[in-house]
């Protein structure tokens, strides 16, 4: 409040590298990797309040997964940590495999909702001349791990990069609809869970690198150029 900056080392040995931060009422996460030549990713759980700066606790997600992971709150207080390959819960030290995510792919952003997890992923695909394509999808995920995927009207480009990940990348809105940034193609998107259909909206800010909804249902966007779009009706 006073303007005052405090930094914090990750203490993670070689990488130092984080990407995604949540709160809850007793901790502080961040999702980060070791660095080269692993990236082995960990979650990190620091305790606020104490003077000589907060204490991490690293807490690798079970199994090999991509360094790049991101966060959200989840059901009944856990965290939710989606990876390339599988989506967890986090709670009381440790982690429970919701579902392995159909395609493993860049994970961009997740979160929960009712009794669904919604993760988002840019995937790329090689073919035999040594080139390949991007595909994008949603995953809807339940509690009980059956997943329903949804295409990407612009999936021909990513529709985020992995390294923007993060619970801004995927917002719900108070009616149930699900909006998302279609980053490379500077778009939104609104997807209706009820019928699986998608409308994209261009708001003519660049890339779109950050969504939320407010309680009025105005959806608000983060830009590359440097702007913030309100939009109203969408």
């Amino acid at each position: 409040a006073q303007g005052l900056v405090t930094a914090y080392a990750s203490d993670m040995p070689g990488g130092d590298q984080i990407y995604d931060l949540l709160f809850t009422n007793s901790s502080a996460y961040a999702n980060g990797d070791n660095g080269a030549p692993s990236f082995t990713p960990a979650v990190l759980r620091f305790t606020p309040g104490i003077t000589a700066g907060p204490s991490a606790t690293s807490i690798a997600p079970p199994a090999a997964q991509s360094a790049f992971a991101t966060l959200a709150h989840g059901p009944n207080g856990a965290i939710v940590v989606a990876t390339e390959q599988s989506l967890f819960t986090f709670s009381n030290g440790a982690f429970s495999l919701i579902a392995t995510l159909p395609v493993p792919g860049g994970v961009c952003g997740v979160l929960y909702s009712g009794d669904a997890f919604w993760v988002t992923q840019s995937l790329f695909f090689h073919d035999s001349l040594g080139t390949g394509r991007w595909s994008s999808r949603i995953d809807k995920v339940t509690t009980q791990g059956a997943v329903t995927s949804y295409a990407v009207p612009s999936s021909g480009r990513p529709a985020c990069a992995p390294y923007l990940q993060g619970q801004d990348q995927i917002a719900i809105a108070p009616s149930g609809a699900i909006y998302y940034n279609e980053n490379n193609a500077d778009k939104i998107a609104r997807l209706n869970p009820a019928t699986g259909t998608t409308v994209e909206y261009a708001p003519g800010i660049g890339a779109t690198m950050g969504v939320a909804v407010d309680a009025r249902g105005v959806v608000w966007v983060a830009g590359s150029n440097g702007e913030i779009a309100e939009i109203s009706g969408f």
